[in-house]
């Protein structure tokens, strides 16, 4: 619900800026901050900054750090329409000497119809657990292929 976002940021009808803290499920204790952003840029096609913002290039606005050869192969891709689609990436950002560095699986979900986008860093725990959930899964789709091929 709106009442839970605080704003952070506003500049007229240019640029709001909200967040708001997890408060339930296994993150609740986490102190994580949800934020999203509504904005305009005059003079400029939202179909265009959208297209080029979903690209592995695009990403770099959102994370300066990403290699964008390897933002540009997903491991998994879970698609409802032409449309609508989550892709699964490896992911891995080179820390400075003293902090280790992250590797995590990065969750990019798209519904162009409405122009929606959402990125998600799920760090090499949570990365664990999903990698042997989908290969499970895989796993048991292949399965299901070679019985029916049997069949």
């Amino acid at each position: 619900p709106s009442t839970n976002w605080e704003t952070m940021h506003k500049d007229g009808d240019k640029l709001h800026v909200e967040s708001r803290r997890i408060t339930e499920g296994p993150f609740a204790t986490s102190g994580i901050l949800v934020t999203r952003a509504a904005g305009t840029i005059i003079g400029a096609d939202a179909d265009e900054i959208y297209n080029h913002f979903i690209t592995p290039e695009g990403l770099l606005l959102l994370d300066p750090t990403i290699d964008v050869e390897e933002a540009a192969r997903y491991i998994e891709r879970y698609t409802k329409d032409k449309k609508t689609y989550v892709d699964v990436h490896k992911s891995f950002n080179a820390m400075s000497p003293g902090v280790t560095d992250r590797y995590h699986l990065e969750l990019n979900g798209y519904y162009t119809k409405e122009r929606y986008f959402f990125a998600s860093l799920l760090y090499m725990i949570i990365s664990l657990v999903l990698l042997h959930t989908l290969n499970l899964q895989m796993k048991q789709r292949q399965q299901t292929q070679f019985k029916t091929n049997m069949a």
